[in-house]
């Protein structure tokens, strides 16, 4: 029975033991555990012996926890820089892409428009830059850096949006002359400025 009891051990508890090397409530669960185990297994509990094993599991744990937390955050924070440095790139190509249809354009409507797209190209970087300078600044959490991936892809979803809005819309603009389309590309980024305002 000694045997069975071993392998018991072996197989099942050690296995456990580093399973638990990768979970901060896990961790915290067995110290807590072993400091009953403690308490449960001195005759006196006011013994130094005791207060000091007591005392320094205590205080291993917390550190323990302390250190799985930071790593955690920072695994986090290198996960979302290839989607930050991916959403910098893209929205500086379209910004880039509707700037030049401004200058080279000769409509109005149409230098408004793209203007407008641009605009709202260069204000989604500069919301993600300050949203990424402020994940490498503060030590945030790694629900919020999470929430910080969804809001990039929000805003690159938007940005897409707009820009399938605005690429079927200038289709129409050859169905309007003058002064009429001018006014027409107005309510449009009127429309579009109180849809996509961030």
């Amino acid at each position: 029975m000694a045997r069975i009891s071993t392998k018991f051990v072996m197989e099942y508890l050690c296995q456990t033991a580093f399973d638990i090397r990768k979970g901060p409530l896990a961790q915290f669960t067995l110290f807590v555990v072993i400091l009953f185990a403690v308490s449960y297994r001195l005759p006196q509990l006011e013994s130094i012996a005791f207060i000091s094993i007591y005392f320094a599991a205590l205080f291993y744990g917390v550190h323990v926890i302390w250190e799985n937390g930071k790593e955690g955050i920072e695994k986090a924070a290198k996960e979302i820089k290839p989607n930050f440095v991916k959403f910098i790139a893209y929205m500086e190509d379209r910004r880039a892409f509707f700037q030049a249809d401004v200058q080279e354009s000769k409509a109005d409507a149409v230098r408004l428009c793209s203007s407008s797209v641009a605009v709202r190209c260069l204000a989604s970087k500069q919301k993600a830059e300050a949203l990424y300078s402020t994940v490498l600044v503060a030590s945030t959490s790694s629900d919020k850096l999470e929430e910080i991936e969804s809001d990039l892809k929000d805003q690159e979803t938007r940005i897409n949006v707009l820009i399938e809005a605005y690429s079927q819309y200038r289709v129409s603009f050859t169905n309007t002359t003058g002064r009429e389309r001018f006014e027409v590309a107005q309510r449009w980024v009127i429309s579009m400025n109180k849809i996509f305002s961030f």
